[in-house]
């Protein structure tokens, strides 16, 4: 199944899901999952709104007109596309140019019969996609080969693994928290029940509340899995068939997998060689009893598998008495961090986190 960020215009036109989002009001409902899609993949908005004008130039909902005349003049529109495009020719990177321009010509053909059959409808009706709010999108990738700490904006942790990549935006949204990844990553998600928390990833859709999990979404791997170490995680998968997915809920050591060939969904329990492999072995708690704060951080990056530096001369006379539970692992940084001293913070560079300090106390 072709992923929506490789689509064409006539992809969009021949995609059921993708055709109900615009009958029901396209852009209209900022929940909806196209609506998220576009936000979070604004490439897509100029092919996509191009799409989206031409099914509603072709809506025939008045008397007059045949049941299928929509189809037909779809149908019609696909094939003049393709012979503009070039269906069979290779893809180049300028493609967006010639591809825009035959979708611009198509809607403007079809837009004049809307106007002349349907004018009293479309007065003062404009793009939808001016209006959308500008997303300020950051990209990570970790081309290298030890594990990359990413701190999202809410403060939750994500630990990429090499060869992937993961897009968030600069600031969360109101209403959710949402991410799309490529590749595989551990989530440690700050609980939050009034924003949920959406891993896009290929053909699924993981949410949370706040629970720590992995995603497994590699574009040359036939499976996709989503493991659970902690709370609950809903998953649901495209399956492709009109537009239709599937769901299921997952707890502690359950795990999804999705076959991209079967488009089938299912639910099992994860072995612990699975888990070991699939998760860090992060505690649930830990219990620092007047501990050196670098023997914590040792702790922690072992734990977590990443490398975390600090000077251990500036911080030989800084002990710590605290207690941690699920807080991710930049949360616990920050604690410690502000434990030592005012001049105490963390920054991640590639790989590492490294910490910044004065002193104890200082």
């Amino acid at each position: 199944m072709k992923d929506f960020l490789n689509y064409k215009i006539e992809d969009y036109l021949s995609d059921v899901s993708f055709r109900i989002w615009v009958k029901n009001g396209g852009f209209a409902d900022p929940q909806a999952d196209w609506t998220r899609r576009l936000q979070l993949n604004p490439s897509q908005l100029v092919i996509a709104t191009s799409a989206r004008e031409i099914l509603l130039a072709t809506a025939s909902s008045e008397e007059g007109f045949a049941p299928d005349f929509e189809e037909q003049v779809i149908e019609n529109t696909l094939k003049n596309i393709r012979q503009r495009t070039g269906e069979k020719s290779a893809p180049s990177r300028n493609w967006l140019l010639p591809l825009s321009a035959a979708a611009s010509i198509t809607v403007l053909l079809i837009s004049g019969w809307y106007i002349f059959f349907k004018q009293p409808q479309l007065r003062g009706v404009s793009s939808a996609a001016h209006s959308l709010p500008a997303v300020v999108m950051l990209e990570k990738r970790n081309e290298g080969n030890k594990i990359m700490p990413v701190a999202l904006p809410d403060g939750s942790t994500v630990l990429l693994q090499p060869g992937s990549k993961i897009s968030y935006p600069k600031t969360f949204n109101t209403k959710t928290r949402e991410v799309r990844l490529s590749g595989q990553a551990f989530f440690e998600v700050i609980k939050n029940k009034n924003l949920p928390f959406l891993v896009h990833s290929r053909e699924l859709t993981t949410k949370v509340l706040g629970t720590s999990f992995t995603v497994r979404a590699f574009d040359n791997q036939p499976d996709l899995a989503v493991v659970v170490k902690t709370g609950k995680v809903s998953v649901s998968a495209n399956t492709g068939k009109n537009g239709m997915k599937a769901s299921i809920d997952l707890i502690p050591n359950q795990q999804a997998i999705f076959n991209r060939s079967a488009l089938s969904l299912i639910r099992m329990d994860v072995k612990p060689a699975t888990m070991s492999v699939m998760v860090p072995a992060t505690e649930t708690t830990y219990s620092f009893n007047d501990a050196h704060v670098t023997e914590i951080f040792r702790t922690l990056s072992k734990r977590y598998d990443v490398t975390i530096e600090a000077n251990e001369a500036l911080l030989s006379d800084c002990f710590l008495t605290t207690t941690f539970a699920d807080e991710p692992l930049f949360e616990k940084l920050k604690i410690i961090c502000g434990a030592i001293g005012p001049s105490t913070s963390y920054r991640v560079e590639g790989a590492r986190i490294i910490i910044n300090t004065k002193g104890c106390n200082l």
